[in-house]
């Protein structure tokens, strides 16, 4: 059963919540005697625009998808990738993971495994010899180091990463922790590749270090992507089948769900989205699938520390305000007869929820376990942990609510044709998730990100053997894994959906293959940042609609058998073997993506 069990039970709390908002309800809120909206509620509730465009990808040549039949709805199953087997709390020792003890050897623990995993991969994708000492004076050219950037703290411009302070701190293994100062002056050169670089990004330099204090770079190797995802044959017909030619519709909202002021419990901007989903949005075709990112019930809230705050707890308004709301949008999707599986049995859309370190509701730690749902959540809302790696039928999908591109952007430097400063920027930052295989690939963190080193390490790279799309697991809700803050499941993903606090986008991010497959294509996903369902003024926000087009026909023999599995919520990985090749989802190529105003 869905739930933790914690907060009241969500049939109560549907009852217990607030009447939809009227005419006639914003009628008694202005007569005297009745609370006033607070500014930032009456800002949202007079927003304009709704619907309007923000942002928009699409493949050449789409053409939109059909409607489905109004019998039979495109049914999504959800699966996690690489999901861990451990309780919450569950580290990388086997020990139990505690708040607030993310030591100093934590801490070195966890950017020695990133530096490790990444030299490793590159000797695996490259056949070259083992890295050598950071620090070491070594004469040869050809030399290989690797390591992570550092911003040297005094640097000419304060403390920020440029050429003059770029160093390459080597790992505790090989080189002692050793650091030199990493010369990028030929990169930039006639005819030099540029370079993008942050803190915390892991690298392959080659070149030579002749004093053994600057290593003067002749090539800076910063993208090693895993694989795009694919799936055999059986396993896309299958998907497929699920869908029809009308494909699936996902809608994507982040947090938060109420107005920066008032008193906290006004979900105003969630009615509007949970509305959307039902169709009064998005050329009034409902979503298939809903992925909502947290904060939900926001710690920040000024609310929280007023004389004025609510009497209840942050559980029991989880369990009214938000899940209540889930609970009556899936009631009133019952009723409106969504008939999905064999025998007229009813097939819902799954909602899925990814925390942020900002929901009052849980732990404040990156990696962050999934909130606990009361009892009596509707089978098909789901807890998910943050980051997040699951899949919306075969499609591969990679969230967080931490705003990486956010702090990638605040501390990069970039020069020449490969500076990550000019061009796509925004399609350049995803890409950087891509290129070092993790969520969160900037270090130091931002202030506010609350990353907790052991956690973050705990299950990095364990998945890393599969097949490409491989590792799926059935969503198990009273799991709480530590997922670490690396791609799992030995693929890149097909989607990451990125919420944060730089302008909303769809952008398709490349990777480039890596210095083992030369004139290989880049690895490619669809990025998105969704923005935030409120601006800061208490404004409307935004949110994103996907659109996905079928891979393959169904077989018959494929669609029969899809079309007695009624349940829909987990995708089977099947044996492919004689059943045809694997082949890469290329989402690029068969999904539109839209931004709209909220």
């Amino acid at each position: 059963m869905l739930g933790g069990g914690r907060g009241t039970p969500v049939a109560a709390a549907a009852a217990a919540a607030p009447a939809a908002r009227t005419p006639a309800a914003a009628a008694a809120a202005t007569t005297p005697g009745a609370p006033l909206p607070s500014p930032g509620a009456a800002a949202f509730a007079a927003r304009a625009g709704s619907g309007e465009a923000i942002a928009t990808l699409a493949p050449p040549g789409w053409a939109p998808l059909p409607a489905p039949p109004p019998a039979r709805p495109p049914r999504v199953g959800v699966g996690l990738v690489g999901a861990a087997a451990a309780e919450e709390g569950a580290a990388a020792g086997g020990g139990p993971s505690r708040l607030l003890t993310d030591s100093l050897a934590d801490r070195a623990a966890f950017l020695e495994a990133r530096i490790a995993a990444f030299a490793a991969a590159f000797e695996a994708a490259t056949g070259a010899p083992p890295a050598a000492p950071v620090g070491v004076a070594l004469q040869a050219e050809a030399s290989v180091f690797a390591g992570r950037v550092v911003c040297e703290g005094a640097g000419a411009a304060g403390g920020r990463l440029n050429a003059a302070s770029v160093v390459l701190e080597g790992s505790a293994a090989l080189s002692s922790g050793g650091r030199v100062r990493l010369d990028v002056s030929k990169l930039v050169g006639a005819g030099g590749p540029g370079y993008r670089l942050f803190p915390g990004q892991a690298v392959a330099a080659v070149g030579a270090c002749p004093a053994g204090h600057t290593l003067v770079a002749a090539a800076l190797h910063t993208s090693l992507p895993l694989p795009p995802s694919a799936s055999g044959g059986a396993a896309l017909a299958r998907a497929a089948a699920a869908t029809g030619p009308a494909g699936m519709r996902v809608l994507v909202a982040a947090g938060p769900f109420t107005p920066p002021d008032g008193d906290g419990t006004d979900f105003a901007p969630l009615d509007a989205v949970l509305r959307a989903a039902a169709g009064a949005g998005g050329g009034g075709r409902p979503a298939d699938a809903l992925v909502l990112i947290g904060p939900f019930i926001d710690s920040a809230h000024p609310a929280w520390t007023s004389p004025a705050a609510p009497d209840a707890s942050f559980d029991d308004i989880f369990a009214r305000e938000v899940v209540g709301r889930l609970a009556a949008f899936v009631d009133a999707r019952a009723a409106a007869g969504l008939q999905g599986g064999a025998g007229g049995a009813t097939h819902l859309p799954p909602i899925l929820l990814v925390p942020s370190v900002r929901d009052a509701t849980a732990l404040p730690t990156f990696p962050t376990p999934p909130l606990a749902l009361p009892a009596g959540t509707p089978a098909c809302v789901h807890a998910l942990p943050n980051p997040a790696t699951f899949t919306l039928n075969e499609v591969v999908v990679g969230a967080t609510s931490s705003d990486p591109l956010f702090a990638i952007a605040g501390c990069e430097a970039g020069a020449g044709p490969g500076g990550g400063v000019r061009g796509d920027r925004m399609g350049g930052l995803a890409a950087a998730l891509l290129e070092q295989r993790c969520f969160y690939p900037a270090y130091p963190p931002a202030p506010g990100a609350c990353l907790d080193a052991r956690r973050a390490r705990g299950h990095a790279g364990a998945a890393g053997g599969g097949r490409a799309g491989g590792g799926r697991q059935p969503l198990s809700p009273p799991r709480r894994p530590s997922p670490g803050i690396a791609f799992p499941g030995g693929a890149s993903p097909d989607l990451l959906l990125l919420p944060s606090d730089l302008s909303p986008f769809a952008r398709v991010a490349a990777a480039a293959a890596g210095p083992g497959a030369p004139g290989a294509a880049p690895v490619r996903a669809v990025a998105v940042n969704p923005g935030r369902c409120v601006r800061p003024g208490g404004g409307g926000g935004s949110l994103a609609w996907l659109d996905v087009a079928p891979l393959l026909p169904p077989p018959p023999a494929a669609a029969a058998a899809a079309a007695e599995d009624d349940e829909g919520l987990a995708m089977e990985v099947e044996d492919d073997a004689g059943r045809g090749a694997a082949r890469a989802h290329a989402l690029e190529g068969r999904a539109r993506v839209e931004v709209v105003r909220l």
